[in-house]
């Protein structure tokens, strides 16, 4: 292989290594109103996949305890396939619930959209420095700048949108709402830590989780 197909094929190498999951939050709005510093939240994800729901609250809350702040998975309370519950069926459980074990806050988070669409990058052309051996020189090594092209390619983007809604229980009013985008996780896990790791500080900063205070 000589220099220049070494140095694309390195690109290409970078390229695919590259590839990392990111959380990005679109929108987040707050009550002001709401004292907010709850410290004791469950958290609820609203899936009828079991092992996606665990994955997701049990995530949420130990990074919600990290804080100080008190936390539950209602997977541990609430048994069965919310997405598939009636709201006033699940509204009954997620109350008796809150009601056994004293939680002032609800975390209740949904997916809004899961899609997978081609992004297109278009070839590019630099000028690569190219070492040169000049023995009439004493073996002396210039540099000389070659062009190499670097061909078009396509690349698949999973986009995973999901609404996340804190509900005050005292009065059972959305005090916090964020939506985000969570782009190419490597794993069901991968992309539910990346998620906690954004959304978990945000609340602590919007004055939300009381642990600690």
């Amino acid at each position: 292989m000589n220099i220049r197909m070494s140095l694309i094929a390195a690109a290409f190498m970078i390229l695919a290594g590259c590839t990392t999951t990111t959380t990005d939050l679109l929108s987040v709005a707050l009550d002001k109103q709401s004292p907010g510093q709850f410290e004791k939240i469950m958290v609820m994800a609203i899936s009828d996949n079991e092992q996606v729901r665990t994955i997701v609250e049990q995530s949420l809350a130990g990074k919600i305890a990290s804080t100080g702040t008190v936390a539950l998975a209602a997977s541990d309370y609430v048994p069965g396939h919310l997405a598939s519950m009636d709201k006033e069926t699940l509204h009954r459980h997620a109350e008796e619930a809150i009601r056994e074990n004293g939680a002032d806050a609800v975390l209740v988070t949904t997916l809004i959209d899961n899609s997978v669409r081609d992004q297109y990058t278009p070839p590019q052309v630099n000028q690569v420095a190219m070492p040169v051996v000049e023995p009439r020189f004493g073996n002396y090594v210039g540099m000389q700048y070659e062009t190499v092209m670097m061909p078009g390619y396509f690349t698949s983007l999973q986009e995973v949108y999901i609404q996340t809604t804190l509900f005050d229980t005292a009065t059972g009013h959305a005090v916090w709402k964020a939506q985000s985008k969570t782009i190419n996780p490597v794993s069901l896990e991968d992309g539910v830590k990346n998620f906690s790791n954004v959304m978990v500080p945000r609340l602590e900063s919007d004055g939300m989780l009381g642990g600690g205070n």
